[in-house]
């Protein structure tokens, strides 16, 4: 396993797809965030099957998940996506979708515009 301080950059490294950076941190780190993630909530004696949805967010499908974890990948997903809208939709993994039993088109008309998600008027200053 390479210093993590030096694999930084690779991770890092831009254009990034959605979910591409889950593969650089197991490459270059050989762990991923998710893990991260997992080991943190179980230091603070999160409810076990959350710590589980965060350990295998990265690849919930890989090892017998739970739909918690397929929904946390989607939403990592959504959330990298360039332009995160209905249309992003289009971009998930079949799989996850039918483990969730998604309708992607009746899904893709009620995702906000990534614009009013960023909107923070409403948000009072500390």
């Amino acid at each position: 396993m390479a210093n993590t301080t030096d694999a930084m950059p690779a991770i890092e490294m831009q254009p990034c797809a959605p979910g591409e950076r889950w593969e650089r941190e197991r490459q270059c780190a050989g762990f991923d965030e998710g893990e991260i993630s997992a080991a943190i909530a179980q230091h603070w004696d999160f409810p076990a099957n959350f710590e589980h949805a965060l350990r295998h967010c990265a690849r919930p499908l890989a090892t017998p998940s739970n739909t918690l974890s397929v929904v946390l990948h989607q939403a990592s997903r959504l959330a990298d996506h360039p332009r995160p809208g209905g249309q992003a939709l289009t971009d998930w993994p079949t799989s996850c979708v039918e483990a969730l039993g998604l309708n992607l088109k009746s899904l893709a008309k009620q995702v906000p515009d990534a614009e009013r998600l960023n909107d923070i008027s409403a948000l009072q200053a500390s």
